[in-house]
């Protein structure tokens, strides 16, 4: 968990057959994360709200909100 005044930034990555959320600091470490399986067939409601849940898993371990955010998806 990052210090009171660690900068960190919120990363977001979806995946063909996971999700992951984390926290990073400004030297690349991860300092949390939180991840669970991209469920196939799965409508755009139901992958948001699933999303949704682990940034809000991830953020509630943080001194201080993110001062940044990326995200990268599977696609073709």
């Amino acid at each position: 968990v990052p210090a009171d005044d660690a900068e960190v930034a919120l990363a977001v990555d979806v995946g063909g057959t996971k999700m992951a959320v984390g926290l990073v600091d400004s030297t690349g470490m991860v300092l949390t994360r939180s991840e669970s399986p991209t469920v196939e067939g799965t409508d755009a409601e139901a992958l948001a709200a699933g999303l949704l849940e682990l940034v809000e898993s991830v953020l509630s371990v943080a001194a201080s909100d993110p001062v940044d955010a990326a995200s990268g998806a599977a696609g073709r």
